[in-house]
């Protein structure tokens, strides 16, 4: 699964106040119009939609359009606790999708972001909850070959596992070392969870879509995964940007010799060093570090 941001800039379909976020709200899109995936409902709550949801998830992706903080109009309970106290998640039923590989994914980020709000099994339900609408309908009938139980126990699977970081020892963090090793990090696998192995854990965070924390969470860990099968998507860094990415990008040029302020803002400082790396490493001199900039980084800094 691929797990991307594309937030609605417009409020215009939420309600005002910041979601209290003790609930997960379960939905299914209704849509079976080849197509309507992830990318196309994104692309309508993108447009503008006369209702809203915090994530739609298919087969291949999981698409955020709203930060969980958001009030979307999505329980059909008006100003009651399914819009200001939940987080909704849309699972497409396109019929070009795999159904039940759609409902996987949805499991796996509804664990991620039980962990991430502290929310508890017992708190994720149906849109049918706060309703009583048929939704999700295939879940609820069973008829495409998973039912509500069945989600359910999906959800507990995995559940209690610790998220791999610094210090950490033992057959996970050589499993980790191998992996990262299979995308060109180069570490020596001894099963500890030391510097070179946060290094290359926050690089990966940096380079893909995500938190750079050197802390291999549930995100972290599906996006590894991901990349070890397919190319998982990479971080275009351009000036302008800001954050922790930009930080971990600078800390990485200041490795290879560059003299560079580490202020996690990509300014001109930034945008000049860039163009000089890429420069030297004969490639596209354009100031932007995609996927040809980050591997050649990752090359000089994990020899």
């Amino acid at each position: 699964m691929i797990i991307k941001q594309q937030l609605v800039n417009s409020r215009a379909v939420t309600f005002s106040g910041v979601n209290r976020r003790q609930f997960i709200t379960i939905h299914e899109t209704g849509n079976v119009t080849k197509g309507a995936g992830a990318q196309a409902h994104a692309n309508l709550q993108s447009k503008g939609f006369t209702s809203s949801w915090h994530w739609q998830v298919d087969d291949e992706f999981a698409i955020q359009s709203y930060p969980h903080t958001a009030q979307c109009w999505h329980a059909g309970d008006g100003r009651g606790n399914g819009n200001l106290y939940s987080i909704a998640i849309e699972i497409c039923v396109n019929s070009d999708s795999r159904y039940q590989k759609a409902v996987a994914n949805a499991a796996r980020l509804t664990q991620q972001i039980m962990k991430e709000e502290n929310i508890p099994l017992n708190r994720v339900v149906q849109h049918h909850h706060w309703s009583r609408k048929d939704c999700p309908h295939f879940l609820r009938s069973g008829r495409n070959g998973i039912d509500w139980y069945s989600f359910t126990k999906l959800l507990q699977e995995g559940a209690g596992k610790s998220p791999l970081k610094f210090g950490n020892t033992g057959s996970k963090i050589k499993e980790l070392q191998k992996d990262l090793n299979k995308l060109g990090y180069k570490l020596v696998v001894d099963g500890s969870f030391g510097p070179k192995t946060r290094r290359a854990v926050q690089y990966f965070q940096a380079m893909h879509q995500l938190e750079v924390d050197g802390i291999v969470g549930p995100r972290t860990s599906a996006q590894l995964k991901e990349a070890l099968i397919n190319k998982a998507p990479i971080r275009l860094l351009k000036y302008a940007n800001i954050g922790k990415a930009v930080g971990q990008l600078q800390l990485n040029l200041a490795e290879t010799g560059y003299k560079i302020t580490i202020d996690h803002s990509f300014g001109p400082e930034t945008l000049q060093i860039v163009r000089q790396f890429q420069g030297r490493e004969k490639l596209t001199v354009d100031g932007m570090v995609g996927l040809t900039t980050w591997e050649s980084l990752k090359h000089q800094i994990f020899k």
